[in-house]
């Protein structure tokens, strides 16, 4: 079960909306993110299945950076968690974090902003308050921490030419209107990536949203992995099974399933969209 809320107007030029999950004592499978992403628990908690093959606590609140590997979680019974990602590329205009020292980690919230505002937020968790006032709190901590109506930023430069992001690196700079080396730094200094992830996450993420929202008949994933720039489906299901940890084909048998740690890919393809994808 899950709900959408839309950013407050002020800040729609950095963040995508607030989803609402009420996980009940379920796992999940969470897929590599270009986007950082802010995250709350206004109830119960998690735990994350980490290298030594040992559960840790997901921390109450934090901000988590970009990760280009899958992950194994699970929820205490009765765990509501708010998320929202940033757009993608405005990290450091958003709290002055440099991405590159983010990736693959996360930083607990009241490292990132003002302690004043945090423990407000923490005090509708500590009062178990209302779902519904829970996420007004979480929004008014994000319009109380973070700027107002950026614009003119590098990364909807890139955004509007996504189309292009697999162009040929000369071909993309002079589209872009930068030398090769500066679009190299801008994309590190935005994403925390350089430029052959970007396109690896692209790939992924792109060809993900299509087969969620148009499942593929038997034999159409070769048309589709050509489609969205990879060599062939071999190569499609290898990337998948680093980002996601499935091949395509594994990925939807487990959707179909009945397998409740699969809860993120039956949202609804056009909610998927809006919560995740810059289009």
């Amino acid at each position: 079960m899950y709900q959408i809320a839309d950013p407050d107007p002020r800040l729609t030029s950095l963040l995508l909306p607030t989803l609402v999950l009420h996980l009940d004592g379920c796992s999940g499978n969470i897929p590599a993110a270009l986007s950082p992403s802010l995250h709350f628990f206004l109830r119960g908690g998690g735990e994350i299945l980490g290298p030594d093959g040992e559960y840790h606590p997901i921390p109450d609140a934090y901000l988590l950076g970009p990760f280009i590997e899958h992950f194994h979680t699970r929820y205490q019974p009765g765990t509501v968690a708010f998320s929202v990602c940033f757009r993608p590329g405005v990290l450091y205009e958003a709290c002055d974090i440099h991405p590159a020292g983010l990736v693959g980690a996360y930083r607990l919230l009241h490292e990132v902003f003002p302690v004043a505002a945090c423990e407000a937020l923490i005090q509708a968790r500590r009062q178990q308050v209302s779902v519904s006032d829970g996420l007004a709190a979480f929004q008014a901590f994000l319009l109380a921490v973070l700027p107002h109506s950026k614009t003119g930023l590098f990364a909807d430069v890139l955004m509007k030419a996504q189309h292009k992001i697999f162009f040929p690196m000369v071909d993309l700079s002079e589209a872009l209107g930068f030398g090769q080396r500066q679009l190299e730094r801008r994309i590190m200094d935005a994403f925390g990536l350089p430029l052959r992830d970007i396109r690896r996450m692209s790939r992924y993420g792109y060809s993900m949203l299509h087969l969620l929202s148009n499942r593929p008949e038997h034999g159409e994933l070769t048309q589709i992995a050509q489609e969205f720039g990879y060599y062939d489906q071999a190569h499609m299901a290898r990337e998948f099974a680093s980002l996601i940890g499935h091949s395509p084909t594994q990925l939807l048998q487990k959707i179909a399933s009945d397998d409740p740690g699969y809860w993120l890919y039956r949202i609804a393809a056009p909610d998927f969209q809006r919560l995740f994808y810059v289009m």
